[in-house]
């Protein structure tokens, strides 16, 4: 894959007549034009900066750092998100201006992290033991492969555990349904899952007294609702 910049694919501009760069997701991967700079311009070459040459190096708000997520085989490079129900597009497209990370490949329990989601999980448990964190919220899970989800929340129970951390929480953000949360939370040793279906809207109205309090609280009757806990990939014999 070539990343050198094709100003015939992106016939769009902007209002000062420079190409616009938004592509949406289609399968396939998009030249980069280039890092931005301290003022949003893609004017930086997609390239990692070459510690023999610091005149080369950009100023400490332009690109990405550290160094090692200046590799354009970080990103996935397909372009933002429009069907937030089809799948790959929500696993593989930007989540509208955040650009995706190549987090890996294969199946749950055979999953092959890339060198970017190693590298992620290492800032992670960097802050985690310089700031004496105790849990981390997990942003949209639904957007990760479940792999990369499982390897997440070992890694950071692994660590947290090597520093004295035995409780250490992560909280995941899962939408898709309860089922689908409850599933996914057992799969990936995730704790907990937030932001399922219509729970934050009945939370916030109740407390401005405009839904009744039985709406929100009949949500949490999970054994009823999702059936007791179960072994991912067990099943019942017929």
């Amino acid at each position: 894959m070539s990343f050198s910049y094709n100003p015939d694919r992106y016939p769009a501009t902007d209002s000062n007549g420079r190409p616009f760069l938004d592509p949406r997701w289609d399968g396939n991967r998009y030249d980069v034009r280039g890092f931005n700079d301290s003022h949003g311009n893609a004017g930086l070459a997609f390239v990692p900066t070459d510690p023999a040459n610091p005149a080369a190096f950009p100023g400490p708000d332009d690109a990405i750092w550290p160094v090692e997520f200046q590799d354009p085989a970080v990103f996935t490079g397909k372009g933002h998100i429009s069907n937030f129900d089809y799948d790959p597009e929500f696993r593989e497209g930007d989540f509208f201006d955040l650009k995706d990370v190549h987090h890996g490949a294969g199946a749950v329990d055979a999953y092959q992290p890339s060198a970017s989601l190693i590298r992620q999980l290492q800032v992670y448990k960097y802050w985690m033991a310089f700031a004496d964190l105790d849990g981390y919220r997990v942003d949209t899970v639904e957007h990760m492969d479940l792999g990369a989800a499982r390897l997440l929340g070992s890694a950071m129970k692994e660590f947290a555990a090597r520093i004295g951390k035995d409780n250490f929480y992560l909280i995941a953000e899962i939408t898709g349904g309860r089922d689908n949360a409850f599933e996914t939370r057992g799969i990936t040793g995730l704790d907990a899952a937030l932001g399922i279906d219509d729970i934050p809207d009945k939370l916030e109205f109740l407390v401005k007294g405009y839904r009744n309090p039985a709406q929100y609280f009949d949500l949490f009757r999970n054994s009823e609702l999702v059936g007791p806990a179960r072994t991912p990939g067990s099943g019942t014999k017929s």
